[in-house]
């Protein structure tokens, strides 16, 4: 769905006169894993993310160019759902692509 989602913003940027340059999304659990696929897959939709709990949602089959791209993530070090490990590696394809990630490991749960 990732892929529609690029479609529907390219949509409305162009419809609403939008700049990508302050386009970042912001999500939670499944909404930071879409925001996060969307920037490995669809690299020039948006700015950057905000990706509270995220996993690594797949990995692209080219690394995307994310240079200049800002990513701040926030990882629950007590989530159960999300390994730290997949949180890392997230954070390590963002920054191996060029984009300027902050990751903040939180002690909390997935709330």
């Amino acid at each position: 769905r990732v892929h529609e989602l690029a479609r529907w913003i390219d949509a409305a940027c162009a419809h609403y006169a939008l700049s990508r340059d302050t386009l970042y999304a912001v999500g939670f659990s499944n909404g930071a894993d879409t925001a996060a696929a969307m920037m490995l897959l669809h690299p020039d939709v948006l700015s950057g993310a905000v990706l509270m709990r995220a996993m690594f949602p797949i990995a692209p089959e080219t690394r995307p160019n994310l240079a200049g791209k800002r990513v701040l993530m926030l990882t629950g070090s007590a989530d159960p759902i999300v390994p730290p490990e997949s949180a890392d590696a997230l954070a390590s394809a963002l920054s191996g692509a060029g984009a300027k990630v902050t990751h903040h490991h939180l002690k909390a749960g997935p709330n």
